[in-house]
């Protein structure tokens, strides 16, 4: 392993790492620099476990079933792109557990791009989470929340207005697929679709690891956590798809927004519906809070590298941090609160405005896309950094063909929505420019700071 530099800047150290003695590992090992959180770690398996499945279902099984149909021939194909969505998400989640094992800090994927290629993608990954991936996600599941309560109430023809924002082109526009005059790489395209669709219904996978830094023991309560969940969600989504193929018309299920209420209001009626549609709300809002609980993390991480004003660094309280003489006649460290609430807020803002000005199908690509952009690098860092550091101390190592697999699907993915959502491409570009402008502005300052005080 390499050791940080005093000349680098911190490139080459995991986030939030400061000079303490390794928390675990065995001794003549290899280890990272070691990590100072901001959060107590006080959390276990079961709170992992419970974090992942509240955040991943709710979300996309209610919305995804119809952009997956349109684009498959039967229910039959259907269920088998679901299952590899499930295969392709239980891998990548194995690799980023070999990762957070091994690279314990909180941020998410922040950690381990730092630690693998350099300071300025743990930024970049960060920016583009706070600023895109978050809010976007956020804002859909809030559009996804809305959506339910008008279909239970039978209104299907609002999309375009502010109360409703789920865009109605998530549904076919009507025409017919006649699979039978499609050439074999039209045939592909489709299922590539299919398989997009299905991977952001099951995204939520990666998130046991952003709390890594919050786990009493990670090395063996994450790849647990993990290594349960995912396979619980893939069996919740194969079976309840299969559930509205018994209950509905395969022809329905692609033109309907929201397939639970439609399903339950066809079988039971429409007072039942309406009890559907509550239940379903509430599950969107724990996944609502599940991200919201992420996004927060994720701010309060950057803050606390300086890549964002130290103000979403602070926790507790609204604001900045009070002086060091209040702090004196507060009470216990322990006994105040943690919440990051100047992040929450800053993320609630920005969700705010993307349902405002976006709709479900742009939000939903660039989602995708600024996810598995990140995804990708991080699988891929992983391979690299088995080469690069054989001796790091991983107490979790899935086989090598995991990593390679998703990497290799995922860096698909990526390509494929960009080719096919051209718009959402270049807005993301713009973002990640405006971040390295704001990365390399903030590290001249520095610089320039350090000079005159050392001058």
């Amino acid at each position: 392993m390499f050791e940080p530099d005093e000349n680098n800047d911190g490139l080459s150290r995991p986030l939030l790492a400061d000079n303490s003695e390794p928390e675990y590992g065995t001794d003549g090992e290899t280890h990272v620099a070691p990590v100072q959180g901001t959060f107590t770690r006080n959390l276990g398996a079961i709170e992992a476990f419970a974090i992942v499945i509240s955040i991943v279902i709710g979300s996309g099984v209610f919305t995804s079933p119809g952009s997956i149909d349109a684009n498959v021939p039967s229910p039959g194909v259907a269920l088998l792109i679901w299952l590899v969505g499930g295969v392709l998400a239980w891998t990548g989640a194995s690799t980023l557990a070999e990762l957070g094992t091994a690279i314990p800090g909180e941020g998410g994927v922040q950690p381990y791009l730092q630690y693998i290629f350099g300071d300025i993608f743990g930024f970049l990954a960060a920016w583009t989470w706070i600023v895109a991936v978050m809010p976007a996600t956020l804002a859909i599941l809030s559009i996804v929340f809305i959506e339910s309560i008008f279909s239970a109430a039978g209104t299907t023809d609002q999309a375009g207005s502010i109360e409703h924002k789920l865009l109605d082109s998530i549904a076919p526009d009507g025409s017919t697929l006649h699979w039978g005059e499609l050439s074999q790489w039209e045939r592909f395209g489709h299922y590539s679709a299919a398989l997009y669709g299905a991977l952001w219904a099951y995204s939520g996978w990666d998130k046991a690891v952003y709390i890594s830094a919050e786990l009493s023991a990670p090395a063996r309560q994450l790849p647990l956590a993990i290594n349960t969940a995912v396979p619980t969600i893939i069996l919740c989504f194969v079976t309840a798809n299969a559930a509205y193929y018994i209950l509905l018309p395969w022809d329905l299920i692609s033109t309907t927004d929201s397939v639970a209420v439609t399903a339950i209001s066809r079988l039971l009626g429409p007072g039942v519906g309406i009890v559907a549609a509550i239940l379903v709300c509430l599950v969107v809002a724990g996944s609502l809070l599940g991200n919201s609980f992420v996004a927060g993390r994720m701010t309060v991480a950057a803050g606390n590298k300086n890549w964002l004003p130290r103000l979403f660094a602070v926790v507790g309280r609204i604001g900045i941090k009070p002086s060091q003489h209040a702090n004196s006649s507060d009470s216990p460290k322990s006994s105040r609160s943690d919440a990051p609430l100047n992040a929450l807020l800053l993320s609630a803002t920005l969700s705010a405005l993307y349902i405002l000005f976006g709709n479900f199908r742009a939000l939903l690509t660039f989602n995708g896309l600024g996810e598995y952009s990140f995804f990708f690098l991080t699988v891929v860092g992983a391979i690299i950094l088995r080469f690069r550091e054989p001796d790091l101390h991983r107490p979790y190592k899935p086989f090598a063909l995991i990593p390679v697999i998703f990497a290799v699907v995922s860096g698909f993915v990526v390509v494929r929505g960009a080719i096919f959502a051209p718009v959402q491409a270049v807005i993301l570009v713009v973002v990640w420019i405006i971040g390295t402008g704001i990365y390399t502005t903030r590290r001249a300052l520095a610089r320039n700071v350090e000079e005159q005080e050392n001058s």
